[in-house]
């Protein structure tokens, strides 16, 4: 009995690393748009406590907001109106009623007027929440 050989078996093993390697390119290609789309996460929310505050000049209140959806709960804060809308301090990291909360004081302008307080998540910065403050003299 004769053998019989195929010609280009020898190659099959490369067309299937090429093939391999074009899926991987692929795949990081839209991993990377995802990151550049704000990594954005289904079901992340953001919660902020108390949602409307009024406050005199100079007045200090504690806020705090929770994540719900999402294993990362860290939350940054900001103020919309920037300096002129106040100061915060970040606060602690608590824990009740079966959430993670982060708190903040918040410390009124000297001016009256409506600002707003944001609260947003790291794992997908274009989940936020917003505390109105309102300042009356």
């Amino acid at each position: 009995m004769r053998e019989t050989r195929i010609e280009g078996s020898s190659k099959a093993p490369w067309i299937i690393l090429v093939i391999f390697g074009i899926v991987m390119a692929f795949l990081g290609y839209e991993m990377m748009e995802f990151k550049r789309a704000g990594k954005k996460i289904h079901g992340v929310e953001v919660r902020i406590s108390p949602a409307q505050l009024m406050l005199k000049p100079g007045e200090a209140r504690s806020l705090e907001a929770s994540i719900l959806g999402s294993e990362n709960f860290d939350i940054g804060w900001s103020i919309q109106e920037a300096n002129a809308g106040g100061k915060l301090v970040p606060g602690s990291t608590v824990s009740h009623d079966g959430h993670v909360f982060s708190t903040v004081t918040y410390t009124a302008p000297a001016n009256a007027g409506v600002y707003h307080v944001v609260a947003s998540s790291r794992a997908d910065e274009t989940r936020t929440s917003v505390a109105t403050v309102t300042v009356t003299p």
